[in-house]
């Protein structure tokens, strides 16, 4: 090889090996809680990784929501006006293209996030190119989740009721005052919260809600494996705490507890 082309060679080395962080592939992050903390008084989306002790704040806006994609590798949340998406290292910040929304969902193949606007329910795919309607209607929707197999979405409503659509047809289930659904891993659930902390499901296939377990908490969120979390002040707690409930409900465990939090979410 000529000097020329050495020298040709030892530049795009360099180069390969100075990449910033943006363009760098995500790093293997283990287990992580994306979740709003309130730290020194102030509330901020956060990045909590469970298997170091690391803790990373993204940003200080309070109306997150965050969301994991399904391989881990992303977030989604609503900073209050838009939905945005980064990379699981906390890179890559981008607003998703499109209007206002909140309370942002991955689909479970990956290809679309739905989210809450002032009167419906849209979905949109990663890079902004498409857009559908789910719901459309008077009263406000909000909080959706996907089926596991991508082909419906739950959410409720301000009237009170749990709304199940294909984006077609739509069911009603009357709530009583339920929150925050959240579908579980085997299409079998609707995890739901209360004001009085009492974790309920819905079951799809007799229609009745019932509680889960011991479980307590606001905001539940599935995980992979079918356990779910929740945020709880908990007996002994001095602040609202994620805890981590095995699939019945039977057993929860605190996985903070310094600081406050809400809207917790895991990528594992």
């Amino acid at each position: 090889m000529s000097h020329l082309g050495k020298a040709v060679l030892a530049a795009v080395l360099v180069l390969a090996g100075c990449r910033t962080p943006s363009q760098a592939p995500p790093r293997p992050v283990g287990r992580v809680l994306a979740c709003m903390m309130k730290v020194d008084g102030d509330w901020g989306l956060w990045l909590i990784y469970l298997d170091s002790g690391e803790q990373k704040r993204i940003n200080r806006r309070d109306d997150c929501g965050p969301d994991w994609s399904p391989d881990g590798h992303q977030l989604v949340y609503s900073d209050g006006e838009r939905i945005r998406i980064m990379r699981s290292d906390g890179f890559n910040d981008r607003a998703l293209s499109g209007g206002p929304g909140y309370a942002p969902a991955w689909s479970p193949g990956g290809k679309e996030i739905a989210y809450g606007t002032l009167n419906s329910i849209q979905s949109r795919s990663e890079e902004g190119s498409e857009t559908r309607v789910w719901s459309v209607a008077d009263v406000v929707h909000e909080h959706p989740t996907w089926s596991p197999d991508g082909k419906r979405l739950a959410m409720t409503d301000s009237a009170g009721s749990l709304v199940v659509t294909d984006g077609t047809t739509e069911k009603r289930v009357p709530l009583n005052g339920a929150r925050h659904p959240d579908w579980s891993p085997d299409g079998k659930r609707i995890l739901l919260d209360a004001q009085d902390d009492v974790i309920r499901a819905l079951d799809l296939e007799s229609g009745e809600i019932r509680p889960v377990g011991n479980a307590r908490g606001q905001d539940p969120s599935w995980l992979k494996d079918g356990s779910f979390l929740t945020t709880w002040k908990g007996s002994g707690d001095g602040v609202a705490c994620v805890y981590l409930w095995d699939a019945a409900g039977i057993t929860g465990q605190a996985l903070t507890s310094r600081d406050e939090v809400r809207d917790a979410a895991g990528n594992w």
